[in-house]
């Protein structure tokens, strides 16, 4: 997640990405808020990260819904999540 809070341009795609998949109801009403708010926190590196990267059951699941598509590579999206296994 280093990589959006370093490039904040970032976002914008991620934000596209997360519209996209609710219009297109690829997303259910409650991970698009969920979502929404973890974004709403950018500002705050270490708070959107920490949301972002929390170990609870509901933010795992969410994350295979992952709406930084395009944004981080496969590479770097499994060193994330490789980071929260260990």
């Amino acid at each position: 997640m280093q990589k959006v809070v370093n490039q904040p341009e970032l976002l914008g795609q991620v934000h596209q990405t997360l519209e996209q998949r609710y219009k297109n109801k690829l997303m259910r009403y409650g991970s698009y808020m969920l979502w929404q708010s973890i974004l709403e926190t950018f500002d705050n590196p270490e708070l959107f990260k920490s949301l972002l990267l929390s170990d609870d059951e509901r933010t795992a699941n969410l994350r295979r819904e992952t709406i930084f598509t395009g944004v981080l590579s496969e590479d770097e999206r499994q060193q994330i999540l490789s980071g929260l296994k260990g």
